[in-house]
């Protein structure tokens, strides 16, 4: 997930995660693309292993598990990939429990809530948290003497 993403995500962790959840990031499903068989077998291996689709986040509940994209922006590639990631999920892991598809995003691009709804997706509308930045720190690592001194000198 970008930064912006995770903000969003954030929000909707704060508001709805069960104490009982069980988060999964990034999850690789479905096939990937083999470049070329005279490719060692490493870089094969290396080749399906970046081409495989990458689910934002996977929720196991004590009944059911999520399929989330999160994003700021949800469009007709959203509605793809809610569509398309319950199913990879399935044929990837085989799971028993029942699987959910789930949008989590700060808006909705034209016609993306119609479809949603026509698909039963559940979504969230979420304004993103930002992460705290770090506090400034004061301390550094200069010698008594200053930046650059040399204290052969």
């Amino acid at each position: 997930m970008l930064d912006p993403d995770c903000d969003v995500w954030r929000a909707w962790l704060e508001q709805f995660a069960l104490p009982t959840d069980t988060f999964h990031y990034d999850v690789k499903v479905g096939e990937g693309m083999n470049p070329d068989p005279r490719m060692t077998q490493v870089l094969q291996d290396w080749a399906i292993n970046i081409t495989k689709k990458r689910i934002d986040v996977v929720v196991h509940r004590e009944t059911e598990i999520l399929i989330v994209e999160v994003t700021t922006s949800a469009g007709l590639r959203c509605i793809a990939q809610v569509v398309a990631y319950p199913i990879l999920y399935d044929a990837t892991f085989a799971p028993t429990k029942p699987i959910r598809a789930v949008l989590v995003a700060e808006r909705l691009l034209l016609d993306t809530e119609m479809l949603l709804k026509i698909l039963q997706v559940q979504y969230y509308l979420l304004k993103p948290i930002k992460k705290p930045s770090p506090e400034p720190t004061t301390d550094l690592l200069v010698s008594p003497e200053g930046v650059g001194s040399n204290q052969n000198e």
